[in-house]
């Protein structure tokens, strides 16, 4: 029997960060069922609130591509600075596997935000 490897600490860290990710991409659905919920529950136009909060599924979305594109180049063992900096479009998902400083910022001007 073969014994697995226990995870280098950066890969460890990612996978920690990763996870994290996730949780929080989990609250961003939930806020969007409870907008869908509150839209079919009302006949009225729609409150601001709800709009705000469905607009979050682009965010969602957009972080789940990063994410498979992520978790592709974890499986091939590249997550290099120039790698990741090419791969991940959004400095969120990026910043999982390194520092922002490290991480280019695959051709934004500095100080420039991901939006949603």
């Amino acid at each position: 029997m073969t014994v697995a490897a226990p995870p280098s600490d950066a890969l460890s860290q990612a996978l920690s960060n990763l996870s994290d990710h996730l949780r929080a991409l989990m609250d961003d659905v939930a806020c969007v069922e409870r907008a869908v919920a509150a839209l079919q529950s009302s006949p009225s136009a729609p409150a601001p609130r709800d709009l705000v909060d469905l607009q979050r599924i682009d965010m969602v979305q957009q972080t789940l591509d990063d994410l498979a594109a992520l978790t592709a180049l974890m499986a091939q063992g590249d997550t290099s600075p120039d790698t990741v900096s090419y791969a991940l479009k959004l400095a969120a998902t990026r910043a999982l596997v390194a520092p922002e400083d490290v991480v280019a910022t695959n051709g934004a001007a500095a100080g420039e935000i991901d939006l949603f």
